[in-house]
């Protein structure tokens, strides 16, 4: 019996071996030349922009995750062409911000762009939010006496100016909306009509992010920062980054992924608790975006492209995992199996897909054996915790 575990342990290490040297970023075929500095996704469809044109083309538009890129037409008002400064999908409409001649939208996937009501004005943009029915765009003044946070009830054709709220970046935390001009930060509860002060940052801010509670504030030179009451007040959560220029922030579940320039990208599981590198065959370290986009994260780089990897590679738990036969305080058993599962002496057992998210969850108010309905899920390999304990056992259903 001691054998055959020590075989199974041997097996499993060399199996995660094998999928840790498989597990790396992809180059895209494309867009290579300039800098990528946004990406937004909708469906199937995927859109980069670029900081500057070249050829007369900022934004670039793909249908099959990068493996072939279409050039896009912005049909401006202005004889230069848009630097792009940031991209976001609306329901069926693609808006793209620019440095200083205002937003455009696409309504056919992106494959065509026209002016929207703000044009020009001197502003450039920075960020959208779909918001309570409205999507809100922030920017910053490219030149004196501009206002730079505006609202939209029709997809994007139409805005209106928020007086006295210039804005870099904005975030959703529940029923409330909160916005700042890089060092104050303010909040709203009725859609942005008014506004109350929530804090002073000492630090420029460059985005937000959000999971759940928690907000989190990305910095250029002190890393990140996080609030659990609304951006009253703040804490650094910087433990493992070895990076501090943090330049997007992307959320898949409770995972928050950042982007910095010239460390690559790193990953938190616990709400930035702790961070570690993930930048395995990424061998362009200067990111400018991130989105997740289905089953994959995709990074816009300097000068390289978009670059793409599958989030299962990312997100395998990275606690402990039982031999699903060895003896311990709780038995998963049968296992593997198709229909139900037994889980002995336990008050409350998780069951995690590969990506480590929840997908069953079930407590009893007694120390008991649980069994468990896991019929509907599709087959393949979960972990189970048991009484949130950090050790998880594999559980096979076929």
């Amino acid at each position: 019996m001691q054998i055959a575990f020590t075989t199974l342990c041997l097996t499993l290490a060399l199996a995660s071996f094998s999928y840790n040297a498989h597990a790396q970023w992809i180059q895209t075929n494309g867009p290579y030349a300039g800098s990528i500095t946004t990406l937004a996704s909708n469906g199937n469809d995927l859109l980069a922009g670029r900081g500057g044109a070249i050829n007369g083309t900022t934004i670039y538009r793909s249908t099959n995750g990068g493996i072939n890129w279409m050039e896009t037409t912005i049909d401006s008002p202005y004889t230069a062409v848009p630097n792009v400064t940031e991209l976001a999908a609306h329901g069926d409409v693609f808006l793209a911000g620019s440095n200083g001649y205002g937003i455009f939208r696409s309504v056919d996937r992106g494959m065509t762009w026209s002016a929207s009501s703000l044009s020009g004005g001197g502003t450039s943009f920075y960020g959208f939010l779909d918001f309570a029915g409205y999507v809100f765009a922030a920017g910053g003044p490219y030149s004196s006496n501009s206002d730079s946070l505006y609202r939209s009830s029709d997809n994007g054709a139409r805005w209106s100016a928020i007086k006295g709220h210039p804005s870099k970046a904005l975030a959703r935390v529940g029923n409330t909306l909160v916005e700042t001009d890089a060092h104050t930060i303010y909040r709203s509860v009725d859609t942005g009509v008014t506004w109350i002060l929530a804090s002073k940052f000492d630090l420029s801010i460059q985005t937000f992010a959000v999971i759940g509670s928690d907000l989190f504030a990305a910095t250029p030179v002190s890393g990140i920062f996080r609030s659990s009451d609304t951006a009253s007040t703040w804490m650094p959560v910087n433990s493992g980054l070895t990076y501090y220029a943090i330049t997007a922030m992307a959320v898949s579940d409770t995972n928050l992924f950042a982007a910095t320039y010239a460390g690559g990208v790193f990953l938190s599981t616990d709400r930035g608790t702790s961070w570690r590198a993930v930048n395995t065959g990424l061998v362009n370290l200067h990111i400018n975006s991130l989105l997740v986009m289905g089953q994959n994260l995709y990074a816009a780089t300097d000068y390289s492209g978009v670059w793409r990897r599958p989030l299962s590679e990312f997100m395998v738990p990275q606690a402990s995992v039982s031999d699903p036969h060895s003896t311990s305080s709780s038995q998963v058993y049968p296992n593997p199996t198709t229909d139900f599962v037994t889980i002995s002496n336990t008050r409350n057992v998780s069951v995690l897909n590969m990506l480590g998210i929840t997908v069953l969850d079930v407590t009893s108010h007694d120390r008991s054996d649980l069994a468990l309905d896991v019929s509907n899920l599709p087959a393949g390999t979960y972990f189970v915790r048991s009484d949130g304990s950090a050790a998880l056992q594999k559980l096979i259903k076929e």
